[in-house]
């Protein structure tokens, strides 16, 4: 296939049309111009009198000069045509070079060139952003596989361990076998569901009005014996025990077993990597639209360092206190995903001591004409 001109120079012949139409055009308006303002100027050339316009060689002097003036005019104003051109577009050369190098391994190198137009540096910074968040995604996927794999790998070698000492001590008995390989079957099938349910939130339709006291109200219940067994106290503050707040709590449109879901998550990490006699407090209020939920634990807490990392799926904080708590660093990133998929935001807060997880979320505000459906049904 025959290769199209570039656009520079595409753009430049159609100005330098333009442009020796317009000028040709516009010569073609002086001259008729001129005759008629000179028609009637009488000049005396050798006792007669003859008009100006008529001179011997005037007309031809005249139309000469205004081409070479139209040309004059077309032909500078195409090359300047032609080096603006080059100028604004040449940004654009250089981030087309550069997405045609880009590979997995460069994503993250951003595209240093300024054009100094508006317009063509806006998506120069657009595409350095998107370029970044893809390279957060690579790594993000690049860590979930290697999880995924290794999360996978130690059951199967515990069943495959246990088989090959069965092989070689019969005399275990099948019973003991079966019940060891049953249990590491059990963890591969709990994963896998929970990685499902991970990939699944995005498809999940949001249509519950889902009042959010009452819900967390649902959720500390639920926690209630998993938080006495901990010897941890569940504080929980909903919107009527707040002042000048109205007794009915908030509520969002989303779905109701995900939220569920996401907030469980939340307190029960807050109880499990808590000490006897600590505390998890849930604070929720509503401003301007929007629904803040603040999580607080007396806890372990999470360094500084690892506070983006322990949304990533399979992530276990690096500190041996919480090491040594069984979990599989799902629960987090589930959170965080259900909270995103409602247009809503998980995020660690600073705290002088243990976790502080705020949500935020926008609040619904039915209309009276769905009120009034609502009422009719």
């Amino acid at each position: 296939m025959k290769e199209k001109p570039r656009l520079r120079i595409r753009l430049t012949l159609f100005v330098g049309f333009i442009l020796f139409f317009s000028n040709t055009l516009l010569v073609m308006l002086l001259l008729y111009n001129l005759e008629a303002a000179l028609a009637g100027f009488l000049v005396p050339i050798d006792v007669e009198l003859v008009e100006f316009y008529f001179v011997d060689g005037m007309e031809a002097r005249l139309l000469t000069i205004g081409i070479v003036i139209a040309v004059a005019a077309t032909g500078l104003g195409t090359l300047l045509t032609y080096l603006l051109l080059g100028k604004v577009l040449h940004p654009l050369q250089a981030l087309s070079d550069h997405m045609q190098r880009v590979d997995q391994e460069n994503l993250l190198s951003p595209v240093e060139v300024t054009s100094g137009v508006r317009e063509v540096d806006s998506l120069i910074r657009s595409f350095n952003s998107m370029s970044a968040k893809l390279q957060k995604i690579f790594e993000n996927q690049k860590y979930f596989s290697s999880f995924v794999a290794h999360e996978f790998r130690t059951p199967l070698a515990v069943a495959q361990t246990t088989i090959d000492v069965y092989r070689k001590q019969p005399e275990q008995g099948p019973d003991k076998l079966v019940s060891q390989i049953s249990e590491q079957i059990s963890k591969l099938s709990m994963l896998v569901t929970q990685i499902l349910n991970l990939a699944g939130i995005q498809r999940v339709e949001l249509k519950d009005l889902v009042p959010i006291g009452l819900l967390l109200d649902e959720v500390a219940e639920d926690l209630e014996d998993y938080a006495e067994q901990n010897q941890v106290t569940l504080e929980l503050c909903t919107p009527a025990l707040n002042c000048g707040m109205e007794k009915q709590a908030p509520q969002v449109l989303g779905n109701h077993d995900l939220l569920y879901q996401a907030f469980f998550n939340l307190l029960e990490n807050g109880i499990k990597y808590n000490h006897a006699g600590g505390c998890v407090s849930v604070e929720i209020c509503s401003d301007n639209g929007t629904i803040c939920v603040r999580i607080s634990d007396s806890g372990c807490g999470i360094p500084a360092a690892e506070r983006e990392k322990v949304f990533f799926p399979f992530y276990r904080c690096g500190q041996q206190s919480a090491r040594n708590i069984q979990g599989n660093g799902i629960g987090l990133a589930f959170s965080k995903q259900v909270f995103d998929h409602h247009r809503g935001t998980l995020s660690l807060a600073d705290t002088q001591r243990g976790s502080c997880f705020e949500v935020h979320l926008n609040e619904y505000v039915p209309s009276r004409r769905c009120e009034d459906e609502i009422a009719d049904r």
